[in-house]
């Protein structure tokens, strides 16, 4: 058994970064597209979309996929469309 001591060491050095894990599910969301070139960038209220897909429709559907995830940043879609 831990002594009280342990354990508080133990749960000061277990940290979650929440902003870091949003981002990470972010970007999954994104590269289910296929065929797409697309990265997140984040601050603290905006969602910045750069990159590149094949058709308007993987545009939106990458935008709808960050809303999904943070409907509380507002999202910047700056994704250019490369007709195949």
């Amino acid at each position: 058994m831990q002594s009280d001591t342990t354990s508080k060491k133990l749960a000061r050095s277990i940290r979650i970064d929440a902003d870091h894990c949003m981002h990470e599910m972010m970007q999954r969301a994104v590269e289910r597209i296929p065929h797409a070139s697309v990265k997140v960038h984040m601050s603290r209220d905006t969602v910045l979309l750069t990159g590149s897909v094949n058709t308007w429709q993987d545009k939106q559907l990458a935008q709808e996929a960050i809303r999904g995830i943070s409907r509380t940043r507002t999202i910047h879609n700056e994704l250019q469309v490369h007709d195949a």
